[in-house]
């Protein structure tokens, strides 16, 4: 195994997920308008329980042999990291 190959891998699907993950933040955004104008919190708990436990629904009916609490801490970084950017887009429109 070579490991710069293996490497070379890795930054090509980072950048996939780089990609991806500028998607999703600009949806995002997009919802964080959409609780500004509903007035809705920012954070929902039941929908954060149901999306980890769909994501660990996930890992085990694909049978991935990678234990699904790193994949469930993405997750949760990734809620976190989202729940922080729409935060900071409601406070700026509450300064406009």
């Amino acid at each position: 195994m070579n490991l710069e190959k293996k490497r070379n891998e890795i930054d090509k699907i980072d950048k996939e997920i780089f990609k991806l993950f500028q998607n999703r933040m600009e949806i995002v955004s997009q919802i964080a308008l959409v609780k500004i104008q509903n007035n809705c919190p920012i954070e929902d708990k039941e929908r954060e329980k149901k999306i980890l436990k769909d994501k660990i629904d996930l890992i085990q009916k694909n049978d991935i042999k990678i234990d699904s609490k790193y994949y469930v801490r993405l997750f949760e970084n990734l809620m976190e990291v989202s729940k922080d950017y729409q935060k900071e887009i409601m406070e700026s429109k509450e300064l406009d």
